[in-house]
């Protein structure tokens, strides 16, 4: 007898929808080639300024931030990992981009310009180079 949830075929594809709508989330604030991931792309993207020497910088409340103990190493893994979960509160108001190539696919819906600048704001504020996500922000249209 197994003591737990077993998932299904059908829950396993599910959770990979909604992981995929939180990294189309994340795509939205720098181009990923083809043949890289969104983590390596972010990986690239870390400078590691606004972060003091030795310590991580957490997010606590949607604006504010707490210092721990940890290496360079910790906070490029939790600071993917905070964007991670930003992007899962967040994947609503931030649709994956239209398909070019496809003329009859059309958006549903648009990013929200201030829920993107939130998100460009809080990849600064975790040590990540700004230059690229604030394109993506200039880039939308109100």
């Amino acid at each position: 007898m197994v003591d737990g949830l077993i998932p299904s075929l059908f829950t396993f594809f599910r959770d990979i929808q909604y992981l995929k709508l939180c990294l189309d989330c994340l795509k939205r604030l720098t181009s990923v080639p083809k043949r890289r991931s969104v983590h390596e792309m972010v990986q690239d993207k870390y400078s590691g300024k606004n972060q003091k020497e030795g310590h991580v910088k957490i997010q606590i409340t949607e604006d504010s931030f707490t210092y721990q103990a940890g290496t360079p190493e910790d906070c490029l893994d939790l600071g993917f990992r905070q964007l991670i979960s930003l992007a899962m509160r967040e994947y609503p108001d931030m649709p994956a981009d239209p398909i070019r190539e496809d003329p009859v696919q059309k958006a549903t819906k648009t990013a929200n310009p201030a829920v993107l600048r939130m998100l460009a704001d809080v990849v600064f504020e975790l040590g990540f180079s700004p230059d690229p996500f604030d394109e993506a922000v200039s880039g939308l249209k109100e």
